[in-house]
């Protein structure tokens, strides 16, 4: 690595991937990152996880007014799907005690979404929303979720702007914690100190086995098994780096 790895992680970059074991970086950042992948042909490590020990949640005290920042993949709307509007009627009961900033990703019709904003506006210090494709099967979306090992939930749901607003979010404002429902949008979240909750209503890589099993053709069958290995490796990946994890 010609540049400070830092400086290296700062532009984007999220793995350490080599085929020299034995090279200095390899040895010198294995001791610093975690080492998610190791054979006698190649090490990944993950730039984001650094070796610390993990941050505590310090007993709740409900006379405290925490602030939270809370990251969705969809807006929270009561008129919408269950999921929606339980996010809503949480940040509803959640707001008459604590400070919450929503991050959002936004799906389908941009302009009718944004027009349920001033529903949700009057319980939170703040919102961002954040765009993705209408679509899952974009060009793109395929091709990364072909050439690299994040599965196409992920893919489909990762927005680079989002990742940058977080983490300027978190340098610039205290946070008593974050809350993240479902595991798809941990990767959005930078390394920070800051105690994470995480939500994951659905076992996703469950659900995705079940429909390769009974709906995908057996010809198409192992491109969709791989999407499931890796969703099974990064689910549980991120469930480890949460602080807590809760099912609904």
């Amino acid at each position: 690595v010609d540049d400070s790895i830092y400086n290296i992680i700062e532009r984007g970059a999220d793995y350490y991937v080599s085929i020299d074991l034995v090279s200095p970086d390899s040895i010198n950042f294995s001791k610093r990152f975690k080492t998610i992948a190791k054979t006698n042909e190649y090490i990944i490590l993950d730039l984001h996880d650094e070796l610390e020990p993990k941050t505590t949640i310090k007993k709740w005290d409900p006379t405290n007014v925490m602030k939270i920042l809370m990251l969705l993949p969809f807006l929270p709307i009561d008129q919408m799907s269950g999921g929606q509007t339980r996010w809503y009627h949480l940040i509803k009961f959640l707001s008459k005690k604590h400070k919450i900033t929503v991050m959002s990703l936004i799906r389908g019709d941009k302009e009718k979404e944004l027009s349920y904003l001033p529903q949700i506006e009057k319980y939170c210090e703040k919102i961002m929303v954040f765009d993705r494709p209408k679509s899952p099967w974009t060009i793109r979306n395929l091709f990364l979720t072909l050439v690299s090992f994040n599965p196409l939930v992920v893919m489909i749901n990762f927005s680079l702007e989002e990742r940058r607003a977080i983490k300027k979010e978190l340098s610039e404002n205290h946070y008593d914690m974050i809350h993240a429902e479902t595991f798809y949008v941990m990767p959005h979240i930078p390394k920070t100190s800051v105690p994470i909750v995480l939500v994951d209503p659905t076992i996703e890589f469950s659900v995705y086995q079940h429909y390769v099993d009974n709906e995908v053709p057996f010809i198409f069958k192992p491109i969709y098994l791989f999407d499931v290995i890796k969703l099974k490796f990064w689910e549980k990946y991120y469930w480890k780096k949460a602080n807590k994890v809760f099912a609904v």
